[in-house]
């Protein structure tokens, strides 16, 4: 059914809403990319980039950086037809572009029901910028790269044909948001107990049995059956403190009240910073529709339950099924703000404004005066070349490191620090350093046994003694063709400084190496009869190795 003309949005509203979209993604797309170019991206970027370029050019899906098959890491589906395209342009600048196209796109759907529930032009693409200003927004998407960005317009979409009552979109908009990732279904879960609640019952049950099955089946049959245990490490160490198990953990409000007290209001790992983060920049309107904030509970409990750091912040992607539900429970408690103002007598226009205003205001001035519990938006597009401009003066190095990069053989096998891994991550064999020599027994995965290496942490003479003989036997084992490492305090690897420090020094001592690039940050060896490198031939002309670690 056709739009009614009047309800048809004038084309100088749609005009200024692409044109907020395009400078949106011109601005976080356009820094994303210079974090890459800038060697500040990190390992997430070069593992969704190996595994993309695996899959565009047909190889045997296994990352070598995670030591795991792709979709035992997760399941993205999404990485199907992005490898298409990846395959025409193959760099980890394709997957950033579209992350940022993806964030910018969620625009839409918010001006939609902006439209709808605030019955004004201005007030509703005053809306599409709030959400375009928002700051775990611009977290998520200079947070490397991510396929659950793309579940973030997807549920955007069916909230809005949700509130609209266009049942069949909002099951394809569903179907694509689930399609994202595998823990996509705890929000469809929340997604349809809050339908429920708002009357939708049979919809809703449906939506949040199905949601929480589809999560279910993933984790427990299908990333099993591609050798992943990775869901019972997620559990076991990031949420130790509740629970030995599954089962404990999810008890643990009825078993261990006061330890769940205790964890969500001590001043360290305390619930308030983050809902303040996320609540605060509109201004709490989310809180007037609670049944839209629905689909954020599991996820959102889960994330300020995890005694993992990155998971309470906004600068990560952890929030990226949180932000839907936050933003649209915003925009909807405006329109239910504005009807009680309007049946208190305000005028029409005054009462649509206010929440807007209050909204902007949050954005905007809570960070100036309370910057401890609030934070501005992370960037402006007036701020982007400056910021570009101050990456560059830091990196100094970056423009030799960027030569030898060019010049290595595709085909090569390459360990490299966390910031320089996505610059060489399009190739068969690549890891993070320290890896393949040896990882620490605390991370939560391993590309190879563990068990006879000492703790890396507090190690005396005799057990980094130890450690060194596990690393040059390795060493001697592994056909590793090029080392490209940060110096510093552990080169971003999660490693004590002394013994990253050392195992750089065990690399030069060893003899198998040659320094081919040293700089006062970088550190760059070749293998001894390693190919010294030349013009870089097309990626995945290359015959590749099978990796040497645990498929």
């Amino acid at each position: 059914m056709s739009q009614p003309a009047a309800d048809r949005p004038p084309p100088w509203a749609v005009a200024l809403l692409v044109g907020a979209v395009l400078v949106f993604v011109w601005t976080l797309g356009g820094l994303a990319v210079a974090n890459w170019r800038l060697y500040y991206a990190n390992g997430d970027l070069a593992i969704y980039d190996q595994a993309t370029w695996l899959v565009a050019f047909g190889q045997p899906p296994a990352m070598t950086i995670r030591g795991m098959h792709v979709f035992a890491h997760h399941i993205n589906l999404p990485l199907l037809p992005v490898a298409l395209l990846y395959r025409l342009w193959p760099s980890p600048v394709t997957l950033l572009w579209l992350q940022a196209l993806a964030a910018g796109v969620g625009a839409v759907p918010v001006w939609w029901v902006a439209r709808r529930v605030g019955r004004g032009e201005l007030a509703a693409l005053a809306w599409a910028v709030l959400y375009l200003s928002y700051p775990p927004l611009h977290g998520m998407v200079l947070a490397d790269f991510h396929y659950e960005c793309f579940s973030l317009p997807c549920f955007l979409t069916a909230l809005a044909c949700a509130e609209a009552r266009a049942w069949r979109g909002y099951a394809l908009a569903l179907g694509a948001a689930l399609l994202c990732r595998e823990d996509a279904g705890l929000a469809a879960c929340g997604l349809g107990l809050g339908l429920a609640l708002a009357g939708q019952r049979r919809i809703g049950l449906g939506t949040a049995v199905a949601g929480l099955g589809y999560t279910v089946a993933l984790t427990k049959l299908v990333m099993p059956w591609f050798g992943s245990a990775e869901q019972a490490v997620f559990y076991r160490e990031y949420f130790s403190h509740l629970g030995s198990s599954l089962g404990e953990i999810a008890l643990s409000p009825l078993t261990r009240p006061g330890v769940l007290l205790r964890w969500l209001c001590d001043p360290q790992t305390g619930s308030g910073p983050l809902l303040c983060q996320l609540l605060g920049p509109l201004c709490f309107l989310s809180l007037l529709k609670p049944s839209w904030l629905a689909g954020a509970v599991l996820t959102l409990s889960l994330n300020l339950l995890s005694s993992f750091l990155p998971s309470r912040s906004i600068n990560t992607h952890y929030q990226t099924l949180v932000m839907p539900f936050v933003l649209l429970a915003a925009v909807a408690g405006q329109g239910w703000l504005s009807a009680r103002l309007a049946e208190r007598g305000a005028r029409p226009a005054t009462a649509r404004a206010t929440p807007v205003v209050m909204a902007i205001l949050g954005t905007w001035l809570l960070p100036l005066l309370l910057p401890g519990w609030f934070v501005p938006p992370l960037t402006a597009p007036w701020r982007q070349p400056a910021e570009i401009a101050a990456g560059v003066a830091h990196r100094p190095w970056a423009p030799e490191l960027d030569r030898l990069i060019a010049a290595l053989p595709a085909d090569a096998a390459v360990a490299a620090s966390p910031s320089i891994l996505p610059r060489v991550s399009g190739r068969r064999q690549v890891w993070m350093f320290p890896a393949p020599f040896y990882w620490s027994p605390r991370a939560s995965w391993r590309p190879f046994p563990t068990a006879t290496l000492p703790p890396c942490e507090n190690l005396d003479a005799a057990g980094l003694e130890r450690l060194r003989g596990v690393f040059l036997a390795r060493l001697e084992q592994q056909a590793v063709d090029w080392l490209l490492l940060r110096t510093g305090p552990a080169g971003g690897v999660p490693l004590p400084a002394d013994v990253y420090a050392a195992s750089v020094d065990w690399i030069a001592a060893s003899g198998r190496y040659e320094l081919v690039l040293a700089t006062a940050d970088i550190r760059c060896y070749r293998r001894a009869g390693a190919a010294p490198g030349g013009p870089n031939p097309r990626p995945g002309a290359g015959p590749g190795v099978p990796p040497t670690g645990p498929q």
